[in-house]
């Protein structure tokens, strides 16, 4: 008894319209015609061919001229300069410098006496104080800055600066070094060392008592060094023995200062 034959249901039909590679392949049942066989998987592999071979599909063909996106062409395109990219101006100080730390100086903000001293130069210090932040970062010993402020160092003609940086770095800048481009050094690369404090701080003892030859400085046990972690000002505490002048020998404490950038000084008081 010959197979009734099936007919192409509307469901189907559109499932081969528009996904044909899934959907084709059910014609291959039994029960469809040839005439449908034919139709479907001519549609199907037609689309297929299209799919994978088409203008827009995969290509092995290699184009032996260069194009511009090319490796060729991009080594030998100009570099855009870094604060311009298609012609907008980029901020290279973007997020290395807290806004905070360029706040103005007003009376509100309680810098009254500031403003009563530096008034005639207000603006110049606003000026400075990002000037001084900006050469910070561009020194590359400042990761970003947390504070950029005057010193009170300054005089109303030499203004100084102090900037404050995030990874623990202190650096002081006067408006001549600002103007001049000079070179940036921090607090801790301007530090004295142990080496020279001791060195320095004993021949500031021998200067300062009665009788330098009998000085007797306790150099394991009663020397103790200190450097701050921000200024890097240097205090070093050593404690001795010297003669006085009936000849005895007294116990004293010498307590040297080096502030880093000014002159060194030297407390000595009995222990």
């Amino acid at each position: 008894m010959p197979q009734e034959q099936r007919k192409v249901g509307f469901l189907l039909g559109i499932g081969i319209v528009f996904v044909p590679v899934i959907f084709g392949w059910f014609l291959l049942r039994k029960g469809y015609s040839e005439k449908a066989r034919v139709w479907g998987l001519g549609y199907t592999a037609l689309i297929t061919t299209i799919i994978f071979f088409g203008e827009n599909g995969p290509s092995t063909v290699i184009p032996t001229t260069p194009t511009n996106n090319s490796p060729s062409n991009v080594a030998h395109s100009p570099t855009p300069e870094p604060e311009s990219v298609n012609n907008v101006n980029i901020d290279k100080y973007a997020g290395k410098i807290d806004p905070a730390a360029l706040y103005p100086y007003t009376a509100k903000g309680g810098f009254e006496k500031t403003i009563k001293k530096y008034g005639s130069r207000l603006k110049e210090i606003t000026s400075f104080r990002k000037q001084a932040a900006e050469k910070a970062i561009d020194s590359g010993k400042c990761d970003s800055v947390i504070a950029s402020e005057l010193s009170d160092k300054s005089t109303l003609k030499n203004l100084n600066f102090w900037v404050d940086c995030n990874n623990g770095e202190r650096i002081y800048l006067d408006e001549h070094q600002l103007k001049n481009d000079a070179e940036v050094l921090t607090q801790q690369e301007l530090a004295i060392n142990k080496r020279d404090a001791m060195t320095a701080c004993e021949k500031g003892i021998k200067s300062n008592v009665q009788f330098p030859s009998s000085v007797d400085i306790h150099h394991f046990s009663g020397t103790s060094y200190y450097e701050a972690p921000t200024t890097h000002n240097v205090i070093l505490e050593m404690d001795f023995d010297a003669k006085n002048g009936l000849g005895n020998e007294l116990p004293y404490k010498a307590i040297c200062t080096f502030p880093v950038g000014e002159e060194a000084s030297i407390e000595i008081k009995p222990r």
